[in-house]
């Protein structure tokens, strides 16, 4: 079973492309903030960071319209592996990335008892026409 569910902020603004065949992708990195104390109990803080790509318009459009650097973001997706040999050294190399199927706002840190932590993004759940605009977004903030 390949499935990853990160949450954490954009370290960028999402990066968009069209490939060959008019197909689109979107490549953009999460900043995931972890802390723990050690065995002295010291706090330890610790930030990982993520590379994603999501293949799509209809999640690429709604990412680039709604996501910035620093925004909040829930991906859910699989991991892939990419590996190639170096030109220069000829040794294998391996790159990590999350290939996105579904992601969601989050929410800041917030301290209101009434808040919800993640919306849901629409895209997922409804195309929308070409002639949409941000009124069919109603609900996401």
């Amino acid at each position: 079973m390949n499935i990853v569910i990160l949450k954490g902020n954009l370290t960028r603004d999402p990066d968009p492309k069209i490939l060959a065949g008019d197909k689109s992708l979107t490549e953009f990195s999460i900043a995931i903030d972890e802390s723990y104390k050690d065995a002295k109990g010291q706090k330890v803080e610790k930030v990982l960071y993520v590379e994603c790509l999501c293949w799509g318009s209809e999640k690429a459009d709604f990412l680039c319209r709604y996501f910035k650097k620093g925004t909040p973001i829930l991906v859910n997706g699989k991991l892939n592996i990419e590996s190639w040999d170096d030109k220069e050294t000829g040794k294998k190399r391996y790159k990590t990335r999350v290939v996105v199927d579904h992601l969601e706002f989050c929410e800041r840190k917030s301290h209101s008892a009434d808040s919800k932590p993640c919306a849901e993004n629409k895209a997922d759940k409804q195309k929308p026409s070409k002639e949409s605009s941000e009124a069919d977004y109603d609900g996401i903030p």
